[in-house]
């Protein structure tokens, strides 16, 4: 895990720093296509996810996306997210703006439990 301090900000924002691969479906807010992504980080605000190299999704920096991200087989946490920027060819940034307090409390416990590796 790592501290980040962010700029004209007193907070730490931390990321972790994990290879995570968690199994990700997004779609745009009240349509029926769903993608599949898998995670490659995430923090308590968002995720940054990648996705097959070519993939065409009609993601904008005004989208809203329902996301629910399968943390275990029985599992999965939902949210909604706004898709915030492409990081590379294949991944995209996400940011967390609606979680309801079931959810965030799921959130919260896997963060928590997250172990970086030795």
């Amino acid at each position: 895990m790592e501290a980040r301090k962010i700029s004209g900000d007193k907070r730490l924002n931390l990321r972790f720093k994990l290879a995570l691969d968690v199994p990700v479906t997004a779609q745009l807010l009240g349509s029926s296509a769903k993608y599949e992504f898998r995670s490659e980080s995430i923090s308590a605000s968002g995720l940054l996810v990648r996705h097959v190299p070519g993939l065409q999704h009609a993601f904008n920096s005004h989208s809203i996306l329902e996301v629910w991200m399968q943390t275990s087989p029985e599992q999965s946490i939902y949210f909604l997210a706004k898709y915030i920027r492409k990081a590379s060819e294949d991944s995209f940034a996400m940011q967390i703006v609606d979680l309801d307090r079931k959810n965030q409390r799921l959130l919260v416990s896997y963060l928590e439990n997250l172990t970086p590796p030795p």
